[in-house]
């Protein structure tokens, strides 16, 4: 199915205002494999997401024009932006700054100065996790599909020869 990722070439968005913060994160991912694509406020990030969906968004939450929060909400509005799972960077590390970024739709969140050789490690889990759940997600609309083809269909059961194909029985 198209919507499921590739994890051989997966796309990462790198939001951040911080263009030394963009430069070291690209590095580390690319050394993991993983493309890149780069916005630096949110305006931008939106911009990408609609060019071309990434696998996974990397967003700061403080940002001149849209911060993160608002550009997560929006992605998350998108029809294609409900499972791509979306990691809040930030400098603040309090409970409110935590809470309102899993609010606007965060899937997780690192915390600034990052640690950068576990940094592409935890994007790379990510990603296999967000695999797991397209894949599920995927089989779970087939399993619907199906369901609503079996409730359609007639409930008269004919028994054919497998050759000839003549009934050979019928309820």
């Amino acid at each position: 199915m198209n919507d499921i990722i590739s994890l051989e070439t997966p796309l990462a968005l790198i939001v951040d205002d911080d263009t030394t913060v963009r430069t070291i994160m690209r590095s580390v991912l690319e050394s993991h494999s993983i493309r890149v694509n780069e916005a630096c406020n949110g305006l931008e990030a939106l911009h990408c997401f609609e060019q071309e969906t990434p696998d996974i968004i990397i967003l700061d939450i403080e940002m001149p024009e849209k911060d993160g929060l608002e550009a997560c909400a929006d992605i998350r509005h998108h029809a294609k932006g409900k499972l791509v799972p979306i990691m809040m960077s930030t400098g603040m590390d309090d409970t409110d700054s935590i809470n309102r970024a899993y609010q606007a739709g965060a899937t997780d969140f690192v915390v600034k100065p990052l640690n950068w050789p576990i940094f592409g490690h935890r994007i790379r889990y990510m990603l296999q996790s967000a695999q797991a759940v397209k894949e599920h997600h995927a089989t779970l609309q087939t399993a619907i599909r199906l369901g609503k083809v079996v409730e359609r269909s007639s409930s008269e059961v004919f028994i054919c020869d497998d050759h000839s194909l003549k009934v050979q029985q019928t309820n």
